[in-house]
């Protein structure tokens, strides 16, 4: 049953629209601003090491933030923190296109990634909500999916807005995603939902349970494997987007806009592996899902490392970025189990958390082996040995899905 007058269905769409254009809107923010590190360089007069702290700066923040979403979401409700986090994410990012110097904007980065993080994993569990058990998968899918589709249109946007606004062009498309994600999620209705809470427990000894549930998540065989397998799929998709603009440009002598039309393309990998884990490879189980998708990226990225020409490294980057994405879906799924559960909640915000803070380091430490070897080649290949680890570390035994009772997030 709907509230604000509006139909059960209508809110329903409201509220999976609000996800996709909120994932789109975090992931676009986060690779949107090294979309532009070869106009950073220029202006900040920066080194490769210098610019890949660009993005260590938001990831470290999103990952603490995407743990803290995880634990507070259901005592103070989904609903109620998706919106003040939306409306601080606008903000954030108003504030930032005013950054004047290299260090203030490294500062309001680490602000911008504490809202990136919660906000995707809000993005996550707000879907969930509104998803019946057997569509889990697929309706996940799709919020990763659109989370690409983001990326794409915003280096498409970026493109055309960058001769007119220089590096600034690197979160106006975001600031958009998140304005409309707002105004959807306040005029579109929703669904009534019950609070994810553990009913009758005081404030004190609630508190008390949910830390000691969340260091137990931690310390769950599965919750560690499915971090590793995050760190090797959305955490390699992020290295390698933050640097397509510059590895094309340094490749071919490439022109910044051809640079981002090119990195675009390739962005649509995401899309398609996404949608494809949900669809396409609907039948096939979540385990070999992941373990085939990582051991085909982790080829590619040994690909790329061996500096091939501009006809075929866009291939190659295509294949890294498609075959990580089709690890979406099925790691959701795994951490979740078929519905939204506190457990659940939990378990996403503590794997991401684990896998991001994991990947956190690795832009600049791509952008120091740059400055190093003069050469990609060597952070390509530091990737692929990480996705060759996960592949040998990921036991099926210990990844089947737990079977979750659904709740919802609040109507407040």
């Amino acid at each position: 049953m709907a509230t604000s007058g509006v139909p059960a269905r209508t809110a329903s769409r409201c509220a999976m629209t609000c996800a996709w254009l909120t994932a789109a809107a975090s992931t676009s923010t986060i690779i949107g601003l090294p979309a532009v590190i070869p106009q950073l360089k220029e202006i900040f007069r920066l080194s490769h090491g210098e610019a890949g702290l660009i993005v260590t700066a938001l990831w470290i923040p999103h990952a603490g933030s995407q743990l803290i979403a995880g634990w507070i979401a259901p005592a103070v409700g989904v609903r109620r923190l998706f919106r003040w986090t939306l409306c601080a994410s606008v903000v954030a990012l108003g504030v930032t296109l005013l950054a004047p110097s290299y260090a203030s904007l490294l500062a309001l980065r680490t602000v911008t990634g504490l809202l990136t993080g919660a906000s995707f994993v809000l993005a996550i569990l707000y879907a969930a909500a509104h998803t019946p058990p057997a569509r889990q998968r697929e309706s996940q899918a799709m919020v990763g999916a659109m989370s690409y589709v983001g990326c794409v249109v915003a280096y498409a946007g970026i493109a055309v807005l960058l001769e007119a606004v220089g590096w600034r062009a690197g979160y106006l498309p975001s600031l958009g995603f998140y304005i409309a994600a707002l105004v959807l999620l306040e005029v579109g209705g929703w669904v009534d939902e019950k609070q994810l809470a553990a009913p009758g427990r005081a404030s004190t000894s609630r508190v008390q349970w949910q830390v000691r549930q969340v260091l137990s998540s931690f310390c769950s065989p599965r919750v560690a494997l499915l971090a590793i397998a995050h760190l090797c799929s959305f955490g390699v998709i992020i290295v390698v987007a933050s640097w397509l603009t510059a590895y094309f440009v340094r490749l071919a002598d490439m022109g910044s806009r051809a640079s981002l039309l090119v990195s675009a393309l390739v962005l649509v990998a995401g899309v398609l592996g996404r949608v494809a884990s949900g669809r396409l490879f609907g039948r096939m189980s979540e385990i070999s899902l992941i373990r085939g998708g990582l051991t085909c990226s982790g080829l590619a990225l040994f690909g790329l490392a061996a500096a091939p020409s501009l006809s075929i490294a866009p291939m190659l980057a295509f294949a890294v970025l498609g075959c990580c994405s089709l690890t979406y879906g099925p790691i959701v799924v795994l951490a979740l189990g078929r519905s939204l559960s506190e457990e659940g909640a939990r378990n996403v915000g503590s794997l991401t958390f684990l896998a991001t803070l994991a990947a956190s380091t690795l832009p600049a430490v791509i952008g120091w082996l740059v400055d190093r070897h003069g050469s990609f080649g060597p952070g390509f290949v530091l990737l692929g040995i990480l996705t060759a680890s996960a592949v040998v570390l990921l036991p099926s035994a210990k990844l089947q899905p737990a079977e979750a009772g659904g709740v919802s997030a609040d109507p407040a």
